[in-house]
């Protein structure tokens, strides 16, 4: 089993795939609100505050943005819209085209083989939680990097306690996110399709999440609508750092880790020749 994860693990940091992942994260995360003008309403991303201090505007004042606008505080809040978006094909695009190829070229048998259907079927699930936790982390952790050269630091130490809360958190989101494109390479072959049907399913999922959360907002009982903000995804990248819902939120991803393994181990054993 172990050798299987390695193998694979060695194969996807190696492709080009991976890097391309990484590259597209470390922009995406240049799209984090961390700004909203009272007096305008208009929100500010952190490329444009970086641009709007670079031209001297008078729209960010100099108290603000000497006290707030730091490398050390923007770090502590990597992901934007655009990220949770998006995460579910970045985080599974390096393990999917590797997987598949490897479906595709009837290595498979041989792999199952050799080490047994349940070892395999565990290995290739760690391998998909810990490449997509490797793949959003390493993009974020660029982002960061890259924060000390445009803002003030605001303090190393709380620099650097910001990164490690926010990057074990983004860790386990990255890992998460990857999951259900996992389930899908059971029973589909095409990559594409792989990657974006978890974005499309999630994509509804979230929109229909949102009209339920408005309306519970918008009533009488404001407790519930705290009280489901563990089915968030993107609520799991905060267990590090926020007190809010840690414990539902690590048993909600948990039962989802546990059932995506075993639809798996399920569909794979179904198919003929353990899925090829």
């Amino acid at each position: 089993m172990f050798y299987i994860f390695l193998c694979d693990f060695k194969k996807i940091i190696k492709n080009k795939d991976f890097f391309i992942s990484i590259g597209v994260i470390f922009l995406l995360c240049f799209t984090s609100h961390i700004h909203t003008d009272i007096a305008t309403g208009k929100e500010y991303s952190v490329i444009d505050i970086f641009f709007e201090l670079r031209s001297g505007s008078s729209k960010i004042p100099s108290a603000i943005s000497s006290m707030y606008f730091t490398a050390a505080n923007i770090c502590a809040f990597p992901i934007s819209t655009y990220l949770t978006l998006f995460i579910p094909i970045l985080s599974a695009y390096p393990f999917v085209t590797t997987f598949i190829s490897e479906r595709n070229s009837g290595n498979i048998r041989f792999a199952i083989f050799r080490t047994g259907r349940y070892k395999y079927f565990a290995s290739k699930a760690l391998v998909a939680f810990a490449t997509g936790g490797l793949v959003v982390s390493v993009g974020c952790v660029l982002y960061c990097v890259a924060l000390l050269f445009m803002f003030p630091v605001g303090g190393m130490s709380v620099f650097i306690g910001n990164l490690v809360k926010s990057i074990s958190g983004i860790a386990l989101f990255g890992g998460m996110s990857a999951i259900p494109a996992f389930l899908i390479t059971s029973f589909i072959r095409n990559k594409h399709i792989v990657i974006c049907l978890p974005f499309m399913l999630i994509y509804i999922y979230l929109v229909a999440l949102q009209n339920i959360s408005s309306r519970i907002a918008a009533g009488v009982n404001y407790n519930i609508y705290i009280e489901l903000s563990f089915l968030q995804p993107s609520n799991l990248y905060t267990v590090f750092s926020s007190p809010v819902m840690v414990i539902q939120t690590v048993i909600f991803n948990m039962i989802l880790l546990i059932f995506s393994f075993f639809g798996y181990a399920v569909i794979m054993n179904r198919r003929f020749d353990s899925g090829d």
